[in-house]
């Protein structure tokens, strides 16, 4: 089945961040093209494909709808079939090195020094941890060809 295509709106175009989302949302379109994606999944992104391309709204509210609409199709990519952008799990676990990591051992750091100035090598510890182990999870990913050659 051939996917839907994506209707840009001309009045639109002359809106430097409409244009650029426009650019990434047919980036990420041909991307799953290029993967054997099953019958069910294309019915959903061409439905919200159809729904981006009868959307009727300022330039602004046409740029959220672009932008949550990628975000709708890398969910359910992610979540009915592993499939995932470059970098996905790098982000993901940057932020999560930071919070789950860097947080508590800083915060454990100052109890042990006294000085609440210490928090900080926490954090500086535990977002490189994130980021070694959300490549080595992106790598791990391309390798078993579940990643899309798209990045957000």
């Amino acid at each position: 089945m051939k996917q839907t295509s994506i209707i840009k709106k001309e009045e639109s175009l002359n809106d430097i961040k409409v244009k650029q989302a426009y650019e990434s949302y047919e980036k990420l379109i041909v991307a799953i093209e290029e993967k054997n994606i099953p019958e069910n999944i294309k019915t959903i992104i061409d439905k919200e494909i159809i729904e981006l391309n009868e959307f009727v709204g300022t330039n602004n509210e046409l740029f959220i709808k672009i932008k949550k609409s990628q975000i709708t199709i890398l969910s359910i990519l992610h979540s009915e079939l592993k499939i995932v952008a470059k970098n996905h799990h790098r982000n993901y676990w940057l932020v999560m090195g930071f919070t789950i990591l860097g947080i508590p051992l800083g915060t454990a750091i100052s109890l042990l020094l006294d000085n609440y100035g210490y928090i900080g090598v926490g954090l500086a510890g535990g977002i490189p941890i994130g980021i070694l182990l959300g490549k080595a999870l992106d790598k791990k990913a391309a390798m078993e060809g579940r990643q899309l050659n798209f990045d957000r």
